[in-house]
């Protein structure tokens, strides 16, 4: 019977790989949702208790991972990088409705896509039931972490860098030209430099939770699962 129950689940196994390959190898996740996908299929197979070796998962298989992870990570919350402008110029006036729906609204807007992968990206923790499960996980989450750790860094040089440029004589200098133009113009530009420092912290410091969030849900409920299972060991033995 255990013989019959272990090569039933060779042969789902099988039907897996099987699905996700083609005459071009191993067909390679498309994005988010696909990569998670992915993971619940090797969950399954851990799940089922079949033993898997770390090495089943391939270095082709975890790059892809990674890849799909850092492209993720980097096309995350593009608003943030114009979060100045349209904190000043559209939040000013949203900010002064009386209703507190369209102020949240338009507070969170920038950080939205941020907030929604890392709820799903933290739902991964669910799955993280052994060696193969455990390092598509860590493959995919570190291609995510790094690109949004190097886009909040860029985010903060470029808004500090434009920040130490807008002084009062290269503003005009830039906007004497535009005429009839030029007063109003310098006086929006000098009204906007005293939100970039604050405003690119803000958002390097959201990019930089959004990263580490993750990682943190992941393996601090793997190590609440590893605590309980040696309880529940310790409790059966006795001991």
């Amino acid at each position: 019977m255990p013989d019959s129950v272990g090569e039933g689940l060779q042969d789902v196994s099988a039907q897996v790989l099987a699905a996700r390959t083609g005459r071009e190898g191993v067909a390679k996740p498309r994005n988010l949702v696909t990569a998670i996908s992915e993971v619940q299929q090797y969950y399954v197979m851990e799940d089922g208790g079949e033993g898997l070796p770390a090495d089943f998962l391939t270095m082709e298989q975890r790059l892809a991972l990674f890849e799909v992870g850092f492209r993720s990570g980097f096309v995350e919350g593009l608003l943030v990088l114009v979060l100045p402008l349209l904190e000043f110029y559209l939040f000013e006036r949203a900010m002064e409705s009386t209703d507190w729906s369209v102020r949240i609204f338009f507070w969170s807007a920038p950080y939205l896509s941020v907030l929604v992968n890392t709820g799903i990206c933290s739902y991964l923790s669910r799955f993280l039931i052994g060696n193969m499960t455990r390092r598509a996980i860590t493959a995919l989450l570190t291609g995510r972490t790094l690109a949004l750790v190097v886009k909040s860094g860029l985010i903060y040089f470029c808004y500090l860098l434009l920040d130490r440029l807008v002084v009062p004589h290269r503003v005009w200098g830039l906007v004497r030209h535009f005429g009839s133009f030029a007063g109003p113009a310098y006086y929006r530009i000098m009204q906007v430099k005293p939100y970039l420092v604050p405003t690119a912290t803000n958002s390097a410091s959201i990019l930089l939770a959004g990263a580490v969030l993750p990682f943190l849900v992941v393996f601090l409920r793997d190590g609440w699962r590893r605590y309980r299972t040696a309880a529940n060991e310790r409790l059966i033995s006795g001991d």
